[in-house]
């Protein structure tokens, strides 16, 4: 048989695993016929060489574990924390701003291309009329 190489790669277990970038890139770039193969190249960086090169075996254990984990349905958090700022999905989208409407429902229009703009009007920032704002703006001014 031909060369063969040896490659350690990390399979994602969770959704939580993978990046909003890498799983948008993904979205954008997946048809029918190469999910597969692009769902092992995005998540587990093997390269469609590297992954002709595997068992077939290995290679399908890989692909099923990767579908597992595109297939959860995880519950969705309400609050979180970034940089000790707490932020929390807007308790009730019927009370955005017209803007903010407008902007969500062009940005919804190709929602993997602008994930990043949607998610700007879903998520606010909690604890501004703390006495902890001070300290919130100087954790999240630029460095």
């Amino acid at each position: 048989m031909g060369d063969t190489q040896s490659v350690n790669i990390t399979i994602p277990e969770t959704l939580s695993d993978i990046t909003l970038e890498r799983y948008k890139k993904f979205m954008l770039m997946v048809g029918e016929e190469n999910s597969d193969e692009l769902a092992v190249y995005h998540f587990c960086g093997l390269t469609p060489t590297q992954q002709q090169g595997m068992r077939k075996v290995d290679l399908l254990e890989v692909q099923n574990q990767l579908a597992l984990v595109l297939n959860e349905k995880p519950a969705l958090v309400k609050t979180f924390k970034h940089r000790g700022i707490e932020y929390g999905f807007h308790p009730k989208l019927e009370d955005i701003s017209l803007g903010e409407y407008i902007d969500l429902e062009s940005y919804l229009k190709e929602p993997y291309k602008n994930a990043e703009k949607a998610l700007g009007n879903y998520v606010k920032r909690y604890g501004f009329q703390t006495k902890n704002y001070q300290e919130a703006i100087k954790a999240t001014a630029p460095r």
